[in-house]
């Protein structure tokens, strides 16, 4: 009974007329993608939701495969083969059905949502499967030859020939299909009333040192939220000393408080995704270069911030070591490692700790503290063992080569290493450092990765033995 009532819902909603192939379209799509590709199908809804307002707009759909090693695969296994086969099957025995079971598969995309698909078609799927499985391979090649001639690899869409390279926003795909028709056609757009309705306020502040680091996708990603985003960049030593009042990083993207905004970004207000800044949010970019307003510029200081069982953050701080031992980098350089974590009080009021690795890594963090504080000169060498075999909680084996007292640690572990423990994480919380590993240059200039710290002429000759230096442990 549930089966019935979906379809009849499907047909009232979808419910199409049979064009003839015969009929000459003033607009013709082709779009290509992989069946479970979510951006695809996006697209395609909104292309056939337009199409539905405007008669004389083709759809052509053809799924995309891929070749892997002599292979035709997909992204999402054999799974999504399949469906390729089916929809080249459809393209080929029932043309003029397409629309209603891609319709009616987007609306479930369970592995075998396939056959509700193919009776709200009314096609019957035991005999199309029975089809399918015969000629599969077929059917597959047909699908990679026709992409292949047109050097199609991902998701590809020409209106009337041209490429379509635009979002899937409906007002962008309206106003493309708007140009290929004549004007007792075009869809209303309404723009000048839209111009009326004030999108809200968004600065990106910044200073000459820190344009560079500007992040366009941060930009773009609240456009996708706010369409009409009143957008505007602000260099900070124009702003009046009121406009500079709690302002931490450059650059920093500042987003108007206003109802719709606490609406619509609800969620990472609560999470403290922004710091609340007079009329506005801000925000800081947490994987970018960015200059920490409240600190004293030091020349020749480096702080490293890592977690301990981060590959990443190990890749970084054996990175510095070897620079260091080989002169690479200046001996003046004053070098520090700090560490990324949290700390909360317990109901009876018991200092906690956590570590996005567990809690070996917050345990390993704080004999590292520990060895810092009494066996400063031992650090170094310390690290070089301990990282050989980072992921283990087996530390004592690496204190001995490093000529440290094991007792002296385990000692200290809790009065010394958990307090020292908190402070740290207290400080690189306060530096709002999130990813491992993340440097703070010169004492107000933070960077994420050791490519970025490249990027300064006192790194540049740094070695990075892996090619995993681009990548980080976020918490």
């Amino acid at each position: 009974m549930k089966k019935v009532f979906l379809f009849s819902m499907i047909a009232l909603l979808f419910t199409t007329s049979v064009v003839s192939e015969d009929k000459v379209f003033k607009v013709e799509v082709d779009m290509y993608f992989e069946p479970f590709d979510t951006a695809g199908w996006q697209n395609y809804l909104n292309f056939d939701l337009i199409k539905r307002k405007i008669k004389d707009i083709k759809i052509n759909v053809y799924p995309i495969i891929l070749k892997e090693k002599d292979k035709l695969t997909n992204s999402r296994g054999e799974i999504e083969t399949s469906e390729v086969a089916r929809i080249e099957g459809i393209i080929k025995k029932y043309p003029l059905k397409l629309n209603d079971y891609l319709i009616s598969r987007s609306l479930n995309m369970t592995p075998d949502g396939w056959r509700d698909a193919l009776i709200f078609t009314q096609i019957n799927p035991v005999e199309f499967d029975e089809y399918v499985q015969k000629n599969r391979s077929l059917l597959i090649k047909e699908a990679y030859d026709r992409i292949s001639s047109k050097n199609i690899v991902s998701m590809s869409i020409f209106v009337n020939g041209n490429p379509y390279n635009k979002s899937a926003r409906m007002l962008d795909i309206i106003e493309t299909i708007n140009s290929n028709l004549p004007q007792e056609k075009k869809i209303k757009t309404y723009k000048d009333e839209l111009l009326k309705i004030k999108g809200p306020k968004f600065k990106v502040v910044y200073s000459k040192e820190s344009e560079g680091w500007i992040d366009e996708r941060i930009i773009e990603a609240f456009k996708r939220f706010f369409s009409s985003l009143d957008v505007e960049k602000v260099e900070f030593q124009t702003l009046s000393p009121k406009e500079k009042e709690g302002i931490k990083m450059l650059p920093a993207y500042l987003i108007e408080k206003n109802q719709t905004v606490n609406e619509v970004l609800s969620g990472p207000i609560e999470q403290n995704a922004f710091e609340k800044l007079g009329n506005y949010y801000a925000y800081y970019n947490p994987n970018s270069s960015n200059i920490i307003l409240n600190r004293k510029k030091e020349g020749n200081k480096l702080e490293l911030f890592v977690m301990s069982q981060c590959p990443f953050g190990v890749m970084a701080e054996n990175s510095i070591i070897n620079a260091v031992e080989k002169g690479l980098i200046s001996k003046d350089i004053t070098i520090e490692i700090h560490y990324i974590g949290d700390y909360f009080k317990d109901n009876e009021g018991k200092i906690n700790f956590n570590s996005l690795h567990g809690e070996l890594e917050w345990q390993e963090d704080a004999r590292q503290l520990i060895i810092k504080k009494l066996f400063p000169e031992k650090f170094f060498a310390y690290l070089k063992e301990r990282n050989k075999n980072y992921q283990s909680g087996e530390w004592k084996e690496a204190a001995q080569k490093s000529g440290i007292d094991i007792k002296t640690i385990e000692s200290n572990f809790d009065s010394l290493g958990k307090k020292l423990l908190e402070e740290d994480f207290k400080y690189s919380n306060s530096l709002k450092m999130t990813v491992s590993p993340s440097f703070i240059v010169n004492g107000n200039i933070s960077v994420v990765g050791i490519n970025q710290l490249k990027s300064f002429e006192a790194y540049k000759d740094i070695s990075i033995e892996t090619s995993s230096a681009g990548g980080g442990c976020g918490k």
